[in-house]
């Protein structure tokens, strides 16, 4: 878990850092550039007209309705009203010039309520020929009615004051059109912190516009599906492995997906269903979520739990509480809305410089994953930075500035939750794995104690007889009777006779394991070979040898057992020179390798941990261990540099 970082590493993190910033800057600022529906390009209305003729529409078949809109604000008026009264507009706006219906330019006040009423109206010269149009609405806050050439051909909610009804609906409309084209919206909101026209329209014709929207909605649909599965992914991981190893980041992680999918799927569910004003709330309460479960996520992958992590934890709560309240209970108090707006601004940049600087805590703590962390933050940062430098964005194919930096947030921390996963349970088989070698040792001395027992009680008898056998022996010489302490020695020979087990080397603990598999070779009828000089003061713990020598043996017999047993061969020699340890295994095996952990391992579900154990072992008294093989056999190098304890 420990990331040891060396001298270098803080001029590493200072130009990883400014990497990281350059690179956000430059991805916001392509996206702001090439997928802005202001800096889309292509004609522009003035004082309320906009002319187009076939060459403009070849060069530009679809485009945004931005600048020239006329507005007249406290007033609904519709196309009758025009051609009987002349009516002068309070003013030429582009959409999403104030995001409301406050703006005035002649009181300046930009405080001001934003809810009313008002009326947008733009004219449009056609070319003289007909032909297939194409209008996308988008969500127009919080009730309209759309006249088009003096027809009314669309309406959401109901715009009279006296009768208002909010809904709002992203759709299009798709006409026939010649010579002029008149857009009338009558708009009303009295109960949202937005209102009016805040995202300029598409225009153009049918086929391009059609294809613009549908490409849209594709990509959306692809990162929706995209987080999806990755949450889905999460929560089997999480199913599979809480019972083993208790791990519940998998769990934080498929919930922040889920409020992360309510989150962006906004614009489909506002295009597909005809629903109320209650999905807005519920993208807003998602989005606080979102960054309350990404602090819960950096707090456990950092350990961090203090006085720090208890508030901004509980003022995620608060933030989340406040809002619940505001859409539920008191969602027509515009002071309300506009408090809760200001808090959750506040939240945000407190939880972004907060998960910031625990990012920089952890790389203080040596904490691995750290840099993944740490781009997350930044760019979530830069993100934020680009909202306020660059507040006339309205995304057409890729999302929010928002929007990214939340999926990146996404990939980021999946890798470092999928990373810790991995770890996790490589951790698990690691321990499993040392105590089954610890089981082994006791094994195998169990199996030799009954035999040491048995060889010191023999021992025992033979030196209470040898007494009396000298005895005789004495008294055979005393009588020079050469003839029967002959017969009497031959005799004695034959009977007290002690067969001690073959041993291999001095070194007890790996003698006891080359005897045990000795045994196990030849009562599986394979031919095994052993060779070994240790001494026994080698300066390496008992139990790290025994794992070593253990699952490299493991190995090559049950490799033995799948072969032929005239095939069956197993060759060791076990070697210290030069202040080395050599270990040299060469075993018949199927010819069957498998690439694993960055090294070949025979295939045998057992033996990857094991060799990663053996691996990790090597490590440690910075040795090594190769693996290799040919057609026929299977070869195990192990070289570890070891001193002897008295050195």
């Amino acid at each position: 878990m420990i990331n040891r970082i060396n001298n270098k590493t803080p001029k590493t993190i200072f130009f990883f850092i400014v990497a990281t910033i350059v690179s956000s800057y430059l991805l916001f600022y392509i996206s702001y550039s090439k997928d802005n529906r202001y800096t889309f390009g292509g004609p522009k209305a003035d004082k309320g007209i906009l002319i187009l003729d076939s060459n403009i529409l070849e060069e530009n078949p679809c485009f945004f309705l931005v600048e020239g809109w006329e507005i007249y604000r406290d007033k609904l008026l519709k196309p009758e009203d025009f051609s009987t009264n002349h009516y002068i507009p309070d003013e030429y706006v582009f959409i999403g010039q104030y995001g409301g219906l406050e703006g005035a330019v002649d009181k300046g006040n930009y405080n001001a309520n934003p809810h009313g009423s008002v009326t947008y109206r733009i004219n449009i010269k056609l070319p003289p020929s007909i032909k297939n149009y194409t209008l996308e609405l988008p969500e127009i806050y919080s009730a309209y009615k759309l006249f088009l050439n003096g027809d009314l051909v669309a309406q959401y909610g109901n715009p009279d004051p006296k009768d208002y009804v909010p809904q709002t609906k992203i759709s299009k409309i798709s006409f026939q059109a010649s010579n002029r084209l008149e857009l009338i919206f009558n708009v009303s909101d009295f109960d949202n912190i937005y209102s009016g026209m805040i995202y300029p329209p598409l225009f153009g014709y049918t086929e391009p516009v059609e294809k613009m929207i549908n490409l849209s909605i594709a990509i959306r649909f692809l990162g929706i599906s995209l987080t999806l599965t990755i949450a889905i992914f999460n929560l089997i991981i999480y199913y599979l492995t809480k019972d083993n190893i208790g791990f519940i980041l998998p769990l934080y992680f498929s919930i922040l997906s889920i409020f992360y999918i309510i989150y962006i799927s906004y614009p489909i569910v506002k295009t597909i269903f005809n629903i109320g004003m209650w999905w807005y709330n519920l993208k807003n309460i998602s989005f606080t979520i979102l960054f309350f479960i990404i602090v819960l996520i950096q707090n456990k992958l950092i350990r961090f739990n203090n006085i720090f992590s208890h508030g901004i934890i509980s003022l995620s709560i608060f933030t989340i509480v406040f809002g619940l309240t505001v859409h539920l209970l008191n969602h027509n108090s515009y002071s309300l809305m506009v408090g809760y707006s200001k808090l959750l601004k506040i939240y945000l940049w407190i939880v972004s410089l907060y998960l910031l600087l625990t990012s920089f805590y952890s790389q203080i703590k040596n904490i691995e994953y750290y840099k993944s962390m740490l781009l997350a933050q930044i760019v979530f940062a830069v993100s934020s930075l680009m909202d306020r430098l660059f507040p006339l964005f309205q995304h057409i194919y890729w999302g929010t500035f928002t929007e990214i930096s939340g999926f990146i947030f996404i990939i980021s921390i999946g890798a470092v939750v999928l990373t810790e996963i991995s770890s996790q349970f490589k951790l698990k088989l690691l321990l499993e794995n040392k105590i089954k070698n610890i089981n082994d040792v006791l094994e195998i001395q169990k199996v030799l104690f009954p035999v040491i027992i048995e060889k010191e009680e023999e021992i025992k008898k033979i030196n209470h007889d040898l007494r009396h056998h000298m005895t005789i022996i004495h008294q055979f010489i005393l009588d020079k009777n050469y003839i029967k302490l002959k017969e009497y020695v031959e005799s004695l020979s034959k009977t007290t006779s002690i067969h001690f087990q073959k041993s291999f080397c001095s070194n007890y603990i790996i003698d006891m394991i080359l005897r045990l598999y000795y045994k196990l070779a030849e009562d599986n009828k394979i031919t095994i070979y052993i060779n070994a000089n240790i001494p026994n003061d080698l300066d390496i713990d008992d139990l790290d040898i025994c794992v070593i020598i253990s699952n490299i043996l493991e190995n090559a017999l049950e490799a033995s057992l799948k072969i032929p047993i005239d095939k069956r061969i197993i060759q060791i020699n076990i070697k210290y020179k030069m202040n080395h340890l050599g270990i040299f295994v060469k075993n018949a095996f199927d010819g069957i390798p498998v690439k694993n952990i960055g090294i070949f391992i025979p295939t045998k579900s057992k033996s990857n941990i094991g060799l990663i154990s053996v691996n990790d072992i090597c490590k440690k008294y910075n040795g090594s261990l190769h693996l290799s093989n040919d057609n026929f056999f299977f070869y195990t190098e192990v070289f570890l540099p070891l001193n002897r304890k008295d050195e």
